[in-house]
């Protein structure tokens, strides 16, 4: 069971694409399940329109996923709702729990708005060793937490580490295999004051209800996932396992290699291949050649079969970051249209013109 859990921040990245491209494969290879959840808790970044964005994209490339929830309410699946500002009691309960076990406290302190101000702040608020971040309230006795609540006083939750900066953990990255790092020492914020939950609770618990068993996801969350690790343990929950998937790079001219970027390339926007009248097969076929190396050579084998016969496993994912190269997807793209009848190519190119 895999998931696609997009935040509506902006348009379509392709390495956004990339990674629920493969958690698509891997459930569709094994027979499993493919949910789509929107994680939507983050309001200040939320851009209007971007879940229709979403849906279309996924739409045009034909990628249904088999649990999932609508803008206008329809629920597919038996474990939603699958929008996060839906599920608040839930991460509530959750919290509830922790706060009940010492294993997480109300934090009175001033909510921040930026990190100046938290840099700012760090010097008398936390014990701070570089790498340990203990809350000044973690300490507060029953009847001072009472007192700052009969007060009316706003609160957060944060998790209680037993973190002490010098602990370590290890976890298995199905692509990369044994990974050692610094355990979690930060008490870190589980609920906001007002009263919803970051990333890093939200998605640890909807993860364990929608019944998720391997979590794909871009390798920049590596860092985090000691943090994923001791919320997981502090809950009680099996913990999952983890696909961090290579991101997608280009060789600019000036040949320094670099992440594929939404500020410098345009084909980092999904929708580029549709105003650009790219076949959808192609970019799905190209895709698939930047997950796993042996795509090509299968292709050259059986040159009639769907890009959807060819199965892949997790341990036929690149490990290395693949480099995005327009020429090699042009070429893919030729190939393809020359198979299509002229009456195939006078519709896809009508449809195109019509649209843009």
């Amino acid at each position: 069971v895999t998931r696609y859990a997009p935040s509506p921040t902006g348009y379509m990245h392709i390495g956004n694409f990339f990674q629920m491209f493969i958690s698509y494969n891997l459930a569709k290879n094994t027979n499993g399940v493919f949910i789509r959840r929107l994680e939507d808790t983050d309001r200040k970044r939320e851009k209007e329109g971007a879940f229709e964005v979403i849906e279309m994209v996924m739409d045009k490339f034909g990628i249904y996923p088999d649990e999932y929830e609508t803008l206008n309410g329809e629920i597919k699946g038996d474990y939603g709702p699958y929008i996060q500002t839906e599920r608040l009691d839930i991460y509530h309960s959750f919290a509830k729990h922790l706060v009940s076990i010492g294993k997480a406290f109300p934090c009175f302190c001033k909510a921040f708005e930026n990190k100046e101000e938290i840099l700012k702040d760090r010097e008398t608020k936390f014990l701070d060793n570089d790498a340990t971040e203990y809350d000044a309230c973690r300490n507060l006795s029953f009847d001072e937490v009472k007192e700052h609540i009969d007060n009316g006083e706003k609160f957060a939750i944060r998790l209680k580490t037993s973190g002490d900066g010098i602990k370590r953990v290890t976890f298995t990255d199905l692509i990369k295999g044994e990974i050692t790092a610094n355990a979690n020492a930060k008490d870190v914020i589980l609920v906001k004051s007002d009263g919803i939950p970051p990333y890093t609770f939200c998605h640890i618990i909807d993860d364990k209800l929608m019944g998720v068993t391997t979590v794909v996801r871009g390798e920049e969350y590596i860092s985090s996932t000691p943090v994923h690790l001791e919320i997981i343990d502090a809950l009680g929950f099996d913990r999952f396992k983890y696909c961090h998937n290579p991101l997608i790079c280009k060789i600019p001219e000036n040949g320094n290699k670099r992440k594929i970027s939404k500020r410098y390339d345009p084909e980092a926007d999904m929708r580029y291949y549709f105003e650009n009248g790219y076949p959808i097969e192609s970019v799905l076929e190209y895709l698939l050649n930047l997950i796993s190396s042996s795509f090509e050579e299968w292709r050259r084998n059986n040159p009639e079969l769907s890009w959807k016969e060819f199965k892949f496993g997790i341990n036929d994912i690149t490990a290395v970051s693949p480099i995005f190269d327009l020429v090699k997807l042009n070429d893919i793209s030729k190939n393809i249209i020359s198979k299509m009848t002229a009456e195939e190519v006078y519709e896809k190119a009508l449809d195109w013109a019509n649209e843009f």
